[in-house]
């Protein structure tokens, strides 16, 4: 039921989705993001298709409860009679019959095929569920791959404001050197080091523009939004740490069970199941009953009759090789039933990892915070000394480059800190 109505919101929500997005030009929230890479992407759009043709191919099944009805209907007439009777050694001989017309109408119930109707409507909603599931697994990796390319271009925003910040504090120190120099009270040398430090900042920000450039078309490419269209909010990691995600943290092996993949693996098992139970019945009677009206005008005479029946078919040479037709469905069971245990292994190590990386990437964040702290107190005593004439200015640019890459640290820990909380939570089935 919980994937029923999943997917039933889920193509409610594409269907509306034109009426929801913002306009363009408009700063797009990753949940905006999201939406539009679910309505635009060509593997939704086939999935919904797919799930679809199943959902017809269920119904199709279920008419084989009904009876099979058939009319008919013949006109004739010949060039010549059809038939020919002689009378005194064929001396007399009579013509007659060229002409007639019959109509009938029948319909044939099924009362016991083997099981092949039953289990054959069971299979066809099985492979429902797994379209539908399919559908979830298509939509979850989306999910995951818009994250992903999202909180690219807002970690890179993030780094320009940090080099713009580290480039006001230098040419803030370029011109405390240069007064200092034409003072007389330092040498070149110092300010050649500052304007070096000027320059590679520069050659920074032209690298990281192109960045942001290429991560900006990759996400409007994949979201399928107009090239230059889309504006991403750079402020969205702060100074604060992101909460420690102990409230999603789930038991692997019970997570497992309720992923995509494992459930289709199941699916995979209850499918082959009903393929060697339609198997067996292929190999047992089979009985319909049937009835009709026909009518018939030959010879100038109406007549019309109803019958009756009932027909019971025993396959008795299809025995031979239908014997090992079960025993190959009863192999293709187990071997579905390996590929789930193994799998199953599978997806739980996957999920032990991707919690590993989710608390990785937690701490590494709780690294950097701190480090920004050692790093601005660094940088302030390394200011003082400096202003003091106690340090040269080598140090200062250094410490000045090390707060900044401390800084820089924190952000890329904080954006995989959010990605990785995506990809746990598609490997547990906790997407929203």
């Amino acid at each position: 039921m919980r994937l029923k109505k999943s997917i039933i919101e889920f193509a409610a929500l594409v269907a509306c989705l034109p009426a929801a997005l913002p306009a363009m030009g408009e700063t797009l929230s990753l949940d905006e993001c999201r939406a539009m890479a679910l309505q635009n992407n060509a593997a939704v759009k086939i999935g919904l298709e797919k799930v679809e043709s199943a959902v017809n191919t269920r119904r199709e099944a279920f008419t084989k409860y009904f009876p099979e009805a058939e009319a008919g209907a013949m006109f004739f007439h010949t060039n010549k009679d059809v038939f020919k009777l002689g009378f005194l050694d064929n001396i007399v001989m009579v013509d007659f019959l060229n002409k007639g017309r019959s109509a009938g109408v029948g319909a044939v119930q099924p009362v016991f095929m083997g099981g092949r109707i039953v289990n054959g409507n069971r299979l066809a909603k099985v492979a429902e569920e797994a379209s539908r599931l399919e559908l979830e697994y298509t939509r979850d990796n989306i999910i995951a791959t818009t994250d992903t390319y999202y909180w690219d271009i807002v970690k890179l925003m993030a780094k320009r404001s940090t080099l713009a910040s580290a480039r006001l504090y230098v040419d803030s120190l370029r011109a405390q050197v240069a007064v200092a120099l034409e003072a007389g009270i330092i040498t070149d040398n110092d300010l050649l080091e500052v304007d070096l430090k000027r320059n590679q900042l520069k050659a920074d920000s032209i690298d990281l523009e192109n960045g942001i450039k290429l991560s900006m078309r990759l996400l409007e490419q994949f979201i399928g939004a107009t090239p230059g269209s889309v504006t991403i909010d750079g402020e969205m990691i702060g100074d604060e740490m992101p909460q420690f995600p102990e409230n999603v943290y789930c038991d692997a092996a019970t997570a497992c069970m309720m992923t995509p993949r494992y459930q289709l693996l199941e699916k995979n098992i209850k499918a082959k199941e009903l393929e060697k139970r339609i198997a067996v019945g292929n190999n047992l009677p089979s009985i319909t009953v049937g009835a009709g009206y026909f009518y018939d005008h030959m010879l100038g005479e109406n007549n019309g009759f109803a019958a009756v029946s009932v027909t019971a078919t025993i396959p008795i040479s299809g025995w031979w090789g239908g014997s090992y037709a079960i025993k190959r469905s009863k192999s293709a069971v187990r071997q579905a039933r390996i590929e789930r245990d193994d799998y199953g292994q599978l997806l739980r190590i996957g999920i032990d990892n991707a919690w590993d990386d989710l608390t990785s990437a937690y701490r590494k964040a709780a690294i950097a915070k701190e480090s920004i702290e050692s790093s601005a107190e660094n940088l302030r005593i390394n200011r003082a000394f400096y202003d003091a004439g106690t340090a040269p200015i080598t140090d200062l640019l250094q410490a000045e480059a090390l707060h900044r890459s401390s800084m820089d640290n924190f952000i890329e820990a904080v954006a995989q800190y959010h990605v990785s909380l995506t990809a746990y939570k598609v490997a547990t089935a906790q997407i929203d």
